[in-house]
């Protein structure tokens, strides 16, 4: 799965920022994506949160991943 989220991102497809405000996440900023999946007609929902924002290596952690709605 990283690797369709990372072939995605640098294919040009747009990650969204949201700020979280559910309970227990403390208005955490989070990022979205849908990628293609053959098995899903709408694709694979990722959510991931940014754990390094370096420039030039950032680093994300997908926390959250299913069928898209």
């Amino acid at each position: 799965m990283r690797k369709t989220v990372f072939d995605a991102v640098n294919a040009g497809q747009e990650c969204r920022q949201k700020l979280e405000y559910r309970e227990g996440y403390n208005a955490r900023h989070f990022y979205d994506i849908v990628v293609p999946c053959p098995e899903y007609p709408r694709g694979l929902y990722v959510e991931m949160r940014l754990v390094c924002r370096d420039a030039d290596f950032p680093e994300v952690r997908i926390v959250n991943c299913h069928e898209a709605r």
